[in-house]
């Protein structure tokens, strides 16, 4: 499965390199610890919620987050 991945990454340079196309907006996230409360609506920080309950590791990893 890697030589695929590899192949694909070989003949598809433009869809897996660093140059941006010229026909894409600029846009960067900022990455803010925190900021998903700026993107996320009151459904999806739920949903958001359920899926942490689900697993124990990621309860613990955001636990000072959410």
């Amino acid at each position: 499965q890697n030589d695929n991945i590899l192949t694909s990454m070989q003949t598809d340079s433009p869809r897996w390199g660093m140059e941006q196309p010229k026909d894409m907006p600029g846009f960067i996230r900022k990455g803010e610890i925190g900021d998903w409360r700026n993107y996320f609506n009151e459904e999806q920080s739920k949903i958001i919620d359920m899926k942490v309950e689900d697993f124990p590791l990621m309860k613990t990893l955001w636990s000072k987050y959410i």
